[in-house]
């Protein structure tokens, strides 16, 4: 079988195990996961000495260092490989959630569902733990993919997926879902990328040289991100040691991978307190420093940096330095020079720091963390390889993405420095159909009480809300017992309460007129109505809008993994002309009813009443996740279908 007909065959046997694949449920691909991981361990010996073998070949041919330096598998990077088949198991099944639902004025409810791809073509160089890492990512989110590695790690990649695709025979997972090009010769790329009757994404991993001839020859989409020009921007405030860790951190940990450091960036008000501390270091550790004439000025071991160097990821010790007038001149350097894949600010300050990270439309942006946590691994994401995640970030029908925004807190005499401001009330609300009460809607709430310095919060269950009529299959407890729930859960906090007006209230319930019944028992005072971000940016469905924000406060509260940022976008149409926002967006005043909005993160614990109800039916362990006496008044009822032993 020639080359055509061999590479065509392995595509159409993966497209037929993709429409397996995609019907798979998460119990039997997690399972694939697991036992990936397992049959890998047993055949360490043996694909370690396939390794070793490519790397011994890889030498001979006179292959560069920093592919080589990605080609062995180190120590750590077989554990981070192996973690991250496990990791992929825990994370959740995008296959089939839905997001962002809302009500159009027809009636009609609209909401995006995640689906799989289909066929993905991954090529790449050298860093045979790609196979592994791109399989587990592929299959869980219900695709089919393709593998083509460099012919210098051939051998390893071979071993690898024996494993991967015994692992599926054993797991009911079709092994096509799984496949490596064996072939070396470079003409087997060609016809993979003209396979658009199979294939319907390509990732191409490498350099400029085969980024390009990827673009250019492919009839399949491409999603190419050729290099990592990454940027650390040191901030006039910065900590002169914080600082010196980042940096070396980012350069140093390891020069030949996409997340090291190419490019440092210094504000010049703080340039002569930080550089020379932090480039003495650099130059210790055997770093050749290419500086703008500023740097040299400080630094006259730098070399004269080139504007090529802007541009350039070196891996290897090499670092372009250059001292910047402030934010917009950073900002505008990595705007011309960078490729969008992960830059650091390093600061004190908290409006710069949301500045930069607002502005910077990198994949990756951090906070004062190294560049080294553009990582898949290290993110939570499920594997180690961290080139997935640039390019699958931006790949959105909505536009491009950020991954991940990277932030290491900086803490200050035992606390942590996020942002709290204090409303002028003393009094929460908290609303909801509590369907059931759980574990993280008691630690929101704690949260909220905290930051705010308020002195009771007082949790409103509701009937079923108007406007949110129940999906189809979704069982709503009675009213009674959700309130019975609420009660039992929060006995013995002093500063919780639970008024029944919703449930009591005859015919339909809103939280306009819920809020006009509550201000005369709150002796006229506004309270703090807390609201979670995605029905704050629905509120127009409510009934009477605009009213909520003359008869409360708002509250409006993100959890990992989204982030608060600003309200700016969030802005109900019905009251943003009215709202005067502050300078980082973060919090407003309503111009005429003089009540004020405040956007909140928080770390509450991630738990949905949905995954509860799901687990009940499904005779799954609720334990923790309820409070204490809720989960066995819960059981008692029902209502969820819920086992006696969960």
């Amino acid at each position: 079988m020639n080359v055509e007909a061999q590479i065509l065959e392995l595509a159409r046997r993966a497209k037929t195990a993709a429409q397996r694949t995609q019907e798979l449920s998460t119990t039997a691909k997690n399972q694939w996961c697991l036992r990936a991981a397992e049959r890998l361990e047993a055949a360490k010996p043996a694909i370690l000495e396939a390794n070793a073998a490519d790397v011994d070949e890889a030498e001979r041919k006179g292959v560069a260092k920093p592919l080589l330096g990605r080609l062995a598998l180190t120590e750590g990077r077989w554990r981070n490989m192996v973690a991250g088949l496990r990791d992929v198991a825990a994370l959740p099944d995008p296959v089939g959630a839905i997001d962002e639902l809302r009500l159009r004025p027809s009636g009609v409810r609209v909401g995006r569902m995640r689906i799989p791809l289909g066929v993905i073509g991954m090529i790449y160089e050298s860093r045979p733990n790609v196979t592994v890492d791109a399989a587990a990512l592929c299959v869980k989110a219900g695709n089919a993919v393709i593998l083509r590695g460099g012919s210098e790690a051939l051998r390893a990649n071979l071993a690898l997926a024996d494993e991967l695709r015994s692992a599926a025979r054993e797991t009911g997972v079709p092994e096509d879902a799984i496949a490596v090009v064996p072939i070396t010769d470079r003409a087997a790329i060609d016809v993979l990328l003209r396979a658009d009757a199979y294939v319907d994404l390509i990732i191409p991993r490498g350099g400029p040289g085969l980024i390009q001839k990827v673009s250019e020859t492919s009839r399949i989409p491409v999603i190419k991100h050729d290099a990592g020009v990454c940027h650390v921007y040191l901030d006039a405030g910065a900590d002169p040691e914080m600082a010196t860790r980042i940096v070396l951190e980012s350069k140093l940990r390891q020069m030949a991978v996409c997340n090291g450091l190419e490019t440092l960036l210094v504000h010049r008000d703080g340039a002569r307190a930080l550089l020379p501390r932090v480039l003495k270091a650099l130059h210790e550790e055997g770093v050749e420093l290419r500086g703008c004439e500023r740097t040299r000025e400080i630094f006259g071991d730098a070399r004269v940096a080139e504007e090529a160097d802007w541009r350039t990821e070196f891996l290897a010790p090499i670092l372009a330095v250059r001292i910047v007038d402030g934010l917009d001149q950073a900002v505008d350097h990595i705007r011309t020079f960078g490729s969008d894949h992960t830059e650091v600010i390093v600061t004190d300050s908290y409006s710069t720091a949301q500045e930069f990270v607002r502005r910077v439309n990198s994949s990756t942006v951090g906070v004062n963390c190294a560049t080294g946590f553009a990582d898949g691994y290290q993110l939570g994401l499920g594997a180690e390889d961290r080139h997935l995640h640039v390019q699958a970030a931006r790949l959105r029908a909505d536009g491009p993405r950020r991954s991940h925004d990277a932030e290491v807190r900086r803490l200050r005499n035992g606390s942590d420095d996020r942002m709290t401001r204090a409303l002028p009330t003393r009094v929460g609300v908290f609303g909801g159909t509590f369907n059931p009460i759980h574990s993280g809607h008691l630690r929101a709430a704690e949260e909220v009480v905290e930051a705010l310095d308020l002195e009771r919060m007082i949790f409103v269950p509701s009937a079923q809300p108007p406007h949110k009529p129940p999906r189809e299959g979704e069982i709503l407890a009675k009213p009674l017992d959700r309130l019975a729930w609420v009660r039992t859960a929060i006995a013995g906090n002093p500063r919780f309460e639970v008024d029944p007006i919703e449930v009591e209230r005859e015919g339909a319930s809103y939280m306009v007129d819920t809020l006009r019944a509550l201000r005369p028992r709150l002796g006229g005072e506004l309270p703090a109505f807390v609201i979670g971000r995605d029905a704050f940016e629905e509120i127009e469905s409510w009934r009477e809008p605009s009213a909520l924000f003359t008869l409360a406060h708002f509250v409006v509260i993100s959890r990992p993994p989204a982030r608060a940022a600003s309200l700016r976008a969030s802005l109900p149409r019905c009251i943003a002309p009215h709202v005067e926002l502050s300078a980082d967006g973060r919090s407003g005043r309503h111009r005429t009813a003089g009540t004020r909005i405040l956007a909140l993160d928080i770390a509450a614990l991630d738990i949905s009443a949905s995954d509860i109800r799901a687990r009940l039916r499904e005779g799954r362990s609720v334990r923790y996740l309820l409070p204490e006496g809720v989960r066995e008044a819960v059981i008692r009822s029902g209502v969820y279908g819920a086992a006696e032993d969960s």
